[in-house]
């Protein structure tokens, strides 16, 4: 399983629970986003054409899949008249 829930993802901070290793800790369940994996319970944020929402690694129908969180990603930032550039 991906190491702890804190860090950076691929698109940005990794955030939430510690993996879920769920009633059967010995099968190997992940999700993969950009070439990284992630345990069940870990969330990402992904950059949507709609915009940048937090997902969770779960099962559906006993498959790893990305479920919705129905939040958008926070993030940080100098406003426009700020930046040095």
């Amino acid at each position: 399983m991906a190491a702890g829930a804190a860090g950076q993802g691929a698109s940005g901070p990794v955030v939430g629970d510690p993996p879920h290793q769920g009633p059967y800790p010995h099968i190997r369940c992940i999700c993969r986003f950009k070439g990284r994996d992630y345990g069940l319970g870990q969330v990402v944020c992904i950059n949507l054409p709609s915009g940048s929402m937090l997902k969770r690694c779960g099962m559906h129908l006993n498959n790893t899949s990305w479920e919705p969180m129905n939040i958008p990603c926070t993030t940080s930032g100098l406003p426009m008249s700020r930046r040095v550039g």
